[in-house]
């Protein structure tokens, strides 16, 4: 008997990834697209049904929720945190939630919501009880092995990385010859990456961690990853072990070592 849960879809490659590993593992996928036309376009070969909610609509995916007779959700994707506090004025329950945060820090807001769903009876479904095959294990992850300085940034970048996500700032940062070119804040680690390049040109390194402790949502990369590290040349991606998902997995990893981007996995330090 299949397992029927909502996709709350947000923007990039991960929904789409998410959908198809859920669907091997037997469940029932609807969707709920918060990301636009051409995200829906993409969703609908891989999901049962797609509904579309414009902005953060708390109340709209209650709504779909009861309508649909689900009582478990998961979220996938990107999503504007600007565009949270914007609909929160169009959107009583949401603002409510939103009021009696002592922290606006994203994991503070999504442990909030999934509060807010378990009071009507909507269990939270966190990514890695699908997704868990795309975590990686401690270890360079590429034959292309970093030298001594590429392994000197690589540890900068994942330890400043460490640092801001313990913070509630953001979960990547970009450095070059030792030196921190850019932290990712509201704005996404797509347009962080983007002004790296434009500050500090070629060569760069990307560290990505997770939010300490939660268990709602982990980061990921991708292709769209790559995508943007090719752009920059970068050298090398240093992610945290266990919390961060390689979508993609071994294709990845072999695009990256095309691209001569050396990939490693690393575990906090205490």
């Amino acid at each position: 008997m299949k397992k029927d849960i909502i996709l709350l879809a947000g923007r990039g490659w991960l929904p789409r990834a998410w959908a198809r590993a859920a669907q091997d593992r037997g469940y029932r996928v609807v969707a709920v697209n918060v990301a636009g036309p051409e995200a829906r376009k993409a969703l609908e070969p891989l999901v049962e049904k797609v509904y579309d909610l414009h902005g953060a609509d708390l109340q709209g995916l209650f709504h779909i929720l009861t309508a649909e007779g689900i009582n478990r959700l998961t979220a996938a994707g990107k999503f504007d945190k600007g565009l949270l506090f914007r609909s929160a004025l169009k959107d009583l329950r949401l603002l409510r939630v939103l009021g009696q945060l002592k922290s606006r820090r994203e994991e503070d807001i999504i442990g909030a919501v999934v509060k807010e769903l378990a009071r009507e009876g909507v269990e939270f479904i966190p990514q890695r009880q699908v997704l868990n095959e795309l975590l990686p294990e401690p270890g360079v992850l590429t034959s292309c092995r970093p030298d001594e300085d590429l392994e000197k940034d690589l540890e900068l970048a994942f330890s400043t990385a460490c640092a801001i996500s313990r913070l509630g700032i953001g979960q990547t940062v970009l450095v070059k010859e030792g030196m921190v070119v850019a932290v990712e804040a509201m704005e996404g680690t797509d347009k962080a990456v983007v002004r790296a390049g434009e500050l500090a040109g070629t060569g760069l390194v990307m560290g990505k961690a997770s939010w300490p402790g939660t268990v709602h949502e982990l980061p990921a990369v991708g292709a769209g990853t790559l995508d943007l590290l090719e752009k920059t040349k970068a050298r090398g991606l240093a992610l945290q072990a266990r919390r961060v998902m390689i979508v993609g997995g071994q294709e990845f990893l072999q695009r990256a070592q095309n691209l001569r981007i050396t990939v490693v996995a690393m575990e906090v330090k205490d």
